[in-house]
């Protein structure tokens, strides 16, 4: 779901119900619409919200603490990052560009090559192995 103001994301999710959420992070993107980063916080969260009260289940970036704040509450929360989560993995250097991640904990895959580019791409590819 993707939103530039306020109730965007609430709206949603009452025709949608989703039972799981993520939310990647909390960026700058729609600034305007949202009135500052808080404002970003609060109109994504309103995914968070929602599965709180429907005891829905968070995929939870670790390596955000603020993730880890807005998610308090939350029936079942599912972590991922590079260290102290269910699921870790870090970025392994190697002479492609593509990015490759060798995972350390909670899955019996050890190494993930992608065709992505970017080291901002680990959550992304974190998260995935932690919906498998």
């Amino acid at each position: 779901m993707g939103a530039n103001h306020q109730k965007e994301i609430e709206s949603y999710c009452e025709y949608t119900m989703p039972t799981h959420g993520i939310i990647t992070n909390i960026g700058k993107a729609h600034l305007e619409g949202f009135g500052g980063e808080d404002g970003v916080k609060k109109g994504k969260g309103e995914l968070y919200d929602y599965l709180r009260a429907t005891n829905g289940t968070a995929f939870v970036f670790l390596d955000y603490d603020y993730l880890q704040e807005m998610s308090k509450g939350i029936y079942d929360i599912k972590t991922y990052g590079t260290s102290n989560a269910a699921i870790t993995g870090i970025i392994t250097n190697n002479i492609s560009e593509l990015l490759e991640v060798s995972m350390t904990k909670g899955t019996t895959i050890k190494k993930v090559q992608t065709n992505l580019i970017g080291e901002y791409n680990l959550p992304n590819v974190l998260v995935a192995v932690n919906c498998r």
